[in-house]
């Protein structure tokens, strides 16, 4: 084996064994919320990385594509002792190191050192391999691992669905998510273990079928699911960083619901605004009057500022989780895909 050869296939190790780690640490994150080893500070911080919405693909997680890619590689660079098509293999891995590179940093805005570690071996392997002549004759040890990946995947599918259930069972308070819901409007027993909590706007109509799924599942399981909301109106008159207005009058109906959470309405508040696209003074001031509470003391309520600092968190907090659209959903902590959120609870549920 020539020594190009030899040290590729070292880096090809290593490389595997930040990927398996990697796995492994995102495993441990979702199960128990504890934070990675890795997740050292705001600017290197893993866990932010591995539980972002470029975290995955095909419904896997990239360490997991990162593996299978460093074992095709030592495979086929260790099968006979030369090279073989791992050249074409790095040149490959080259633009996809560049590009999850720029997502980190530029994107999601945060360092994961076993991801930089990965990206970097990738870089490394092209430099050492990209003169190296491809012979077609040296194909045993590659087909070789893509049989043993294609078994490896069967059971990575298996382990993440594990892995997912084991998190979405965790109790809140270790869930991934962790948020104050104290003044969230609520459906359903707060005592039940199964917490939704969704962030929606009152004039978004997926976010009206996002919720009307998720209360008909506190209807058919009164005693094991509740839903919690939380705003993040699409109205720059008081989500400022949005770059336009999509929903005119959201933030009034934002602090119309957190007003009426405060005064313990729930569900009547909601089918009642959820039925308007426009929500002017009227609308509001008969919400008020249906919940049995003094005209002037509801203006005063709306405009509050109790109200105004509730929904000014739960803006803070979806800017913190970098939201650029809603419903976002979340069950015991985590997110989940506000398509998926019925199936979810049903397999929490046993059903």
């Amino acid at each position: 084996m020539a020594p190009a050869t030899r040290a590729a296939a070292a880096v090809a190790a290593l490389g595997l064994l930040l990927s398996v780690t990697l796995r492994w640490e995102g495993a441990r994150h979702a199960i128990t919320g504890e934070a990675s080893h890795c997740a050292l500070s705001a600017t290197f911080d893993c866990d932010r990385v591995a539980t972002s919405e470029y975290s995955s693909a095909l419904g896997l997680p990239l360490a997991t594509w990162g593996a299978a890619y460093f074992l095709v590689m030592l495979a086929w660079l260790v099968g006979r002792g030369g090279p073989g098509g791992s050249r074409l293999l790095a040149a490959l891995g080259l633009p996809v190191a560049v590009a999850l590179a720029y997502l980190s940093w530029f994107v999601i805005g945060a360092i994961c050192l076993y991801c930089t570690g990965m990206q970097l071996s990738i870089l490394l392997l092209f430099a050492l391999l990209w003169r190296t002549p491809w012979r077609l004759g040296e194909l045993r040890g590659g087909l070789t691992a893509l049989v043993v990946v294609a078994l490896a995947f069967l059971g990575e599918r298996a382990a993440a669905s594990r892995v997912e259930l084991l998190a979405l069972h965790a109790r809140p308070e270790f869930g991934a998510v962790r948020l104050d819901v104290s003044d969230a409007l609520v459906i359903g027993d707060p005592a039940t273990p199964i917490s939704v909590l969704i962030f929606f706007d009152f004039g978004c109509p997926h976010c009206i079928a996002c919720l009307g799924k998720a209360t008909e599942l506190v209807r058919r399981a009164p005693t094991g699911v509740h839903v919690l909301l939380k705003h993040w109106p699409l109205d720059r008159e008081c989500n400022r960083e949005l770059s336009r207005t999509v929903h005119v009058g959201a933030c009034l109906a934002a602090r119309a619901g957190t007003a009426a959470a405060l005064r313990g309405g729930t569900v009547e508040a909601l089918a009642y605004l959820t039925r308007f696209r426009e929500y002017l003074p009227p609308v509001i001031d008969d919400l008020g009057r249906r919940l049995g509470i003094d005209p002037l003391e509801w203006r005063a309520l709306v405009d509050s500022d109790d109200t105004r600092a509730v929904l000014d968190r739960d803006i803070r907090d979806g800017r913190r989780m970098r939201f650029n659209a809603v419903p976002q959903a979340f069950i015991n902590g985590h997110y989940v895909d506000r398509d998926r959120i019925v199936q979810r609870v049903d397999r929490l549920l046993g059903h």
